[in-house]
């Protein structure tokens, strides 16, 4: 079944596109969330890339190509997602005076 990732009239996902989306996302997101646990190590981290995984998940999903892996397009979006976190994390780290 193709996905039709817009609804051409308002540029909104169309029904089909939601409800592919959740059948796939419901079945995958357990072991989406266990790949980002093997990268990340702690569930606080974790909780923060599922979610912002999940988003872009939502968002790209026009761009996901039906009948292929999409546990292997999700984890890939999931390993940028970690990329990003700890790169944000090495912006945010100071020295403290001691260590000056």
């Amino acid at each position: 079944m193709p996905v039709d990732a817009t609804d051409q009239r308002n540029n909104e996902p169309s029904e089909l596109d939601r409800e592919e989306f959740a059948r796939l996302f419901s079945r995958h997101a357990r072991r989406i969330y266990a790949f980002v646990m093997t990268l990340v190590f702690n569930h606080h981290d974790a909780e923060e890339v599922f979610q912002n995984t999940s988003v872009v998940l939502w968002n790209k999903f026009g761009e996901f190509k039906p009948g292929s892996n999409f546990f292997a397009w999700a984890s890939r979006i999931a390993y940028f997602e970690v990329l990003s976190l700890m790169k944000q994390r090495r912006r945010s780290r100071t020295f403290s005076d001691e260590a000056l």
